[in-house]
C-alpha cells in the first residue's frame, strides 16, 4: 500500500540504540525489520530481511533497481515495488531500471550485495558528493543509458539470475529544470543552514529547493527532521 508520511502515527519515546532510530517498543516493528534489512550491512541486518519475510511474504513485492547517477559507476538498490518510483525520485540520478522482482526481501536483499560485491569495478554504494545537481541533472542520458545497459551485460555473464530486459528506464524530474540550474548552495547535512524562512518551490533528488531572499538553495529533506528552526512557507 502507498505509504503516505501525513497519517502516520509517530513514536516520540527515547530509542534504545544510538544510530536504529527506534524505541524499544518498536525496534522490532514492521517497519524498524524493513529499515535494517533494507538499509543496513552485515549478517545481523540480513537475518531481519527473513524476518521481515515471514510476517510480508506474499503481500509485498520488492525490486532490484539499476541507478545512474552521472558517475563513472552505477548502483544497484532495492525497494518495494510500489515505491520504485519514489526511491528513485529520493536520490540525484539521471535514470534507473528494475531489474528483479521478487516477493522475498532476503532474496532481493542478498542478489543487491551478491552484484555489488562481483561487479564492485562498474558498481558503487552511493553517488558522487563532487557533481553539483546542475551537472547531473545536465548529465549525457545516452551514456547514462550505456552504462545501465553495460551493467546489465556483465550481471548476465554472471548466470546467476534472470534480468528482467523489458522494463522501462525511468527518469524522475521537475516540469522545469531550470530552477535547478540556478542553485547557488547546496547543503547535504546540518552544519551552515541558515535560520530563515524560505519558500519552496521544488524537489528533486531527495532535495527540497527553496527560495532564500532571491537565491536559491537546495536542502536535503531529512534535514529538516533535525532542525526545527527551519520554516518552509509553501
Amino acid at each position: 500500500r502507498e505509504d503516505n508520511p501525513l497519517s502516520r502515527v509517530y513514536c516520540i519515546k527515547p530509542i534504545t540504540r544510538k544510530g536504529l532510530g527506534y524505541c524499544k517498543l518498536h525496534e522490532n516493528s514492521t517497519r524498524a525489520l524493513y529499515d535494517r534489512c533494507l538499509s543496513s550491512v552485515g549478517e545481523r541486518n540480513i537475518s531481519k530481511c527473513i524476518e521481515l519475510d515471514r510476517i510480508l511474504y506474499g503481500k509485498v513485492n520488492f525490486v532490484v533497481y539499476i541507478v545512474d547517477y552521472g558517475g563513472l559507476k552505477a548502483k544497484i538498490g532495492v525497494t518495494r515495488e510500489f515505491r520504485f518510483l519514489h526511491r528513485i525520485s529520493e536520490q540525484p540520478h539521471i535514470v534507473a531500471k528494475i531489474i528483479y522482482k521478487t516477493k522475498s526481501a532476503y532474496e532481493a536483499r542478498s542478489i543487491e550485495i551478491l552484484l555489488s560485491r562481483k561487479l564492485s569495478y562498474i558498481l558503487t554504494e552511493k553517488p558522487s558528493t563532487k557533481k553539483l545537481i546542475h551537472q547531473i541533472v545536465d548529465s549525457n542520458l545516452k551514456l547514462a543509458v550505456t552504462r545501465v545497459r553495460s551493467v546489465i551485460e556483465n550481471i548476465v555473464k554472471l548466470h546467476t539470475i534472470n534480468i528482467y530486459k523489458d522494463t522501462p528506464m525511468v527518469r524522475v524530474t521537475l516540469d522545469h529544470t531550470g530552477v535547478l540550474r540556478e542553485i547557488t548552495k547546496v547543503y547535504s547535512g546540518r552544519e551552515g543552514i541558515p535560520d530563515e524562512t524560505m519558500e519552496l518551490i521544488g524537489y528533486w533528488g531527495g532535495f527540497l529547493i527553496l527560495n532564500s531572499r532571491g537565491s536559491v538553495k537546495a536542502i536535503k529533506a531529512s534535514t529538516l527532521l533535525h532542525n526545527l528552526s527551519i520554516m518552509v512557507k509553501d
